[in-house]
């Protein structure tokens, strides 16, 4: 076989796993597969799809939005409540939810991914290492942090922070930057 051949078979391979990787679907969830269409929030018209795989080893997800606006950092929150009963307004959480009561707040938030948008779709993924209870809920909000920073200590917190200092200062935003970091959608999982 000639080196043309070969370089040719080895492109064909190759782009066969990245398209095979990409077009992840609940249906190739070794477990629990759940698909979700994305809410948009505060008329953003951020729209797309979410799929999450509960297996073994964690939950797995990949989040695409479409409507992003290049160039623009985007940060996705993993947000779990254990027992949706046990929120301040019981089966309706919220936000408030990951932070009271203070002592032990049902919600648990957590930083999943980030991007700087490329084109107006962008993908998101990541893994937690945990076994979510049935009846949980799992909501993944996508935040849009603006035009990105070119100072680096500012382009930090847009791609590792929510920018939203009620959510807890200063890890999760800062009172000298104030609330720059918005919901643009949101995906919801309610875990069978």
């Amino acid at each position: 076989m000639n080196n043309c051949m070969r370089w040719a078979l080895a492109g064909l391979a190759f782009s066969l796993m990245v398209c095979t990787s990409s077009a992840a679907k609940a249906e190739d969830c070794e477990g629990t597969g759940l698909t979700t269409s994305l809410v948009t929030l505060n008329n953003s018209g951020v729209t797309g799809t979410a799929v999450l795989c509960i297996s073994e080893t964690g939950i797995h997800t990949r989040i695409t939005a479409n409507n992003l606006t290049p160039g623009n950092p985007y940060t996705v929150w993993f947000v779990y409540f254990d027992d949706p009963s046990k929120c301040l307004t019981p089966g309706n959480c919220t936000s408030a939810d990951t932070v009271m009561p203070p002592a032990d707040p049902e919600g648990v938030l957590g930083r999943y991914d980030s991007i700087t948008a490329k084109e107006s779709t962008g993908r998101f993924s990541g893994h937690v290492g945990i076994q979510p209870s049935s009846g949980s809920v799992i909501v993944m909000p996508i935040f849009a942090h603006g035009s990105l920073s070119a100072d680096g200590h500012i382009r930090a917190r847009q791609l590792l922070t929510p920018q939203d200092p009620s959510l807890g200062a200063p890890g999760l935003g800062t009172s000298s930057d104030g609330k720059k970091g918005s919901p643009v959608a949101r995906a919801v999982f309610v875990i069978p």
